[in-house]
């Protein structure tokens, strides 16, 4: 014989609810952005400087190797080395010569990267009149 205890169920707690609850999460809003096309005036700007500033960060970090090397006498040992490799006399490496030197290759390398970027610009603009662009998706998490 089943009691009337035995059928009535038992309501559900609230802060199990609210555990329940908060277990589920919600999916966060997103936004589909679809880019067709980049700017290619922007691309050279951007490209360029950022290029230009890595050759700058690249001639800073080369003038306090320099001089952590020079303090502790290794540019000397260096030249002297170099003269007992080659046989020469007076060989000597100044910090003059190594900034023209990596000045130079930093500005060539400039321009053929800005160059290399551009052109892929111009080919991502070409492909994305074919294909539609490349979709993006941003997610809010601002909450």
């Amino acid at each position: 014989m089943v009691t009337e205890r035995a059928t009535r169920q038992r309501p559900a707690r609230p802060q199990i609810i609210a555990r329940e609850q908060k277990q589920r999460r919600q999916p966060k809003p997103t936004q589909r952005i679809k880019i067709k096309q980049i700017s290619l005036v922007s691309l050279l700007k951007v490209s360029f400087f950022f290029y230009l500033g890595l050759v700058i960060v690249g001639s800073l970090a080369t003038l306090v190797i320099w001089s952590v090397m020079a303090s502790g006498g290794y540019i000397i040992k260096l030249n002297h080395l170099v003269d007992q490799l080659f046989g020469t006399t007076n060989y000597s490496v100044s910090l003059s010569q190594v900034m023209v030197i990596q000045l130079s290759f930093g500005a060539v390398w400039v321009l053929i990267s800005t160059v290399v970027t551009f052109v892929g610009g111009v080919l991502y603009n070409l492909s994305s009149e074919i294909g539609n662009g490349i979709g993006i998706s941003i997610m809010d998490d601002s909450k």
